[in-house]
């Protein structure tokens, strides 16, 4: 699993000391460190997906219950997802002791203040898991065609037609007059790790690529080199597939993490398809093994 830790740091701005005299106002104090209220599990995830971070500057009003009536961003850190973290937990969970006016009593305050996020990468590398994507589309004689993806063991979920041949398959269902099916299975499978198990009746292999891909300490891709591409089955003859650098791009992350020192890996991958017509094949074979 890859593993992101967030690391939250506070700069609180400097309170009036606790041995004000009475005549002084007191400013309203934290009730324990800001900082502590904010824990690992509250990155916002859809800032973790994008790998966001930044510096959140941020004004709290404070009630004469000692409670935070508003938080305002002064300084946005670019994400609106930790911006608005930001203020949503220290308005649940930040208290305070009232600031005091002159007579002694509580009043309303004001603290300014800053918090930034960011993804530690010090752990150890993860594991590069093994990934299967099952693309289903189904086409009728008439009408548009439908689409599905299903990752690894995930449930399927809907994905534009546009993505894959969906043109085709319209194409195909209305010449046959019937329904038709058309499957496409793609394996990515680290060096040394076991390929996920491919359905019977996703037909069978048209493709496979080799890849070495070369990753800095900090996860960072610093040169992918293409190793085989090749068109297999029913598709061979035809141009070798796009080379699996396309997925590998110098720049992005290979993982999330620091390695004791870069790092190289190998990748396969794989693609299987089949299309069948009211639940009848139109052409199916064994997967086949390079």
């Amino acid at each position: 699993m890859i593993s992101l830790l967030a690391a939250l740091l506070l700069q609180a701005a400097a309170p009036v000391p606790a041995t004000a005299p009475p005549s002084l106002p007191v400013r309203a104090q934290a009730k324990g460190s800001l900082g502590s209220l904010i824990s690992n599990d509250d990155y916002p995830k859809a800032a973790l997906r994008e790998e966001e971070e930044g510096t959140v500057g941020f004004m709290l009003q404070i009630g004469a219950d000692g409670l935070v009536t508003k938080c305002i961003v002064t300084s946005s850190s670019g994400s609106a997802a930790l911006d608005s973290a930001t203020c949503s937990i220290l308005t649940e969970r930040a208290r305070f002791a009232p600031a005091l006016d002159r007579r002694g009593k509580p009043t309303v305050d004001s603290l300014a203040s800053r918090i930034v996020w960011r993804i530690d990468r010090s752990g150890p590398t993860p594991p590069m898991s093994p990934t299967r994507g099952i693309f289903t589309m189904l086409a009728g004689p008439s009408g548009d065609p439908t689409c599905t993806q299903a990752i690894n063991f995930e449930p399927a979920q809907p994905l534009p037609c546009e993505s894959i041949s969906g043109p085709m398959m319209v194409k195909m269902a209305q010449e046959a007059g019937k329904d038709t099916k058309q499957l496409v299975v793609i394996t990515m499978t680290p060096d040394g790790e076991a390929e996920l198990p491919v359905p019977s009746e996703d037909g069978t292999q048209i493709m496979f690529v080799e890849a070495r891909v070369s990753a800095a300490a900090d996860g960072v891709i610093l040169e992918c080199r293409e190793v085989r591409a090749e068109s297999m089955g029913r598709a061979a003859g035809r141009p070798p597939p796009p080379g699996a650098c396309g997925q590998f791009k110098p720049g992005s992350h290979l993982f999330n993490g620091n390695a004791p020192a870069p790092i190289t890996m190998d990748f396969r991958i794989r693609a299987y398809m089949a299309v069948f017509r009211l639940n009848r094949s139109m052409w199916r074979h064994p997967a086949s093994t390079a």
